[in-house]
């Protein structure tokens, strides 16, 4: 199992997949400009375990790809197109994979409420309103 995942990580650092969208990914960086979910202070937080990560956003295209291998779009009905992040951060994961579909309803959830308030800071600089309306934090 580990031998497995080892394997597939270096295939997803080394893979490139190419993007239709990478408008949108370029822009990720300054939506997200003077932002961040690190610094939240684990004392407020007692009876959770508060972690943070971030995906960078040439992975974002890759996790699309995944998403769609197990999860087709196309036999999936619109009203249960979704894609949820739980554990969401600042949500950059949630507009990204927003930005690769025009008909994927993405939804962030998150424990901490600093992380949400920037991530619906960062939504509201996103410029097309498409995307906009299939975001939820």
């Amino acid at each position: 199992m580990i031998l497995f995942l080892n394997t597939y990580t270096q295939m997803l650092k080394t893979r490139r997949v190419v993007s239709s969208r990478k408008k949108t990914l370029k822009r990720l960086p300054k939506l997200y400009d003077g932002l961040s979910g690190f610094g939240i202070d684990p004392k407020n937080f007692p009876n959770d375990k508060i972690t943070y990560g971030e995906v960078l956003p040439e992975s974002i295209p890759v996790l699309y790809e995944i998403y769609s291998k197990y999860a087709p779009l196309s036999k999936i009905s619109q009203p249960y197109r979704n894609f949820y992040d739980l554990g969401c951060g600042i949500g950059k994961v949630v507009i990204g994979m927003a930005s690769q579909h025009s008909f994927l309803k993405c939804t962030g959830i998150e424990l901490v409420p600093e992380r949400i308030v920037q991530a619906n800071t960062a939504l509201q600089r996103v410029d097309d309103d498409s995307i906009k309306r299939r975001i939820e934090f």
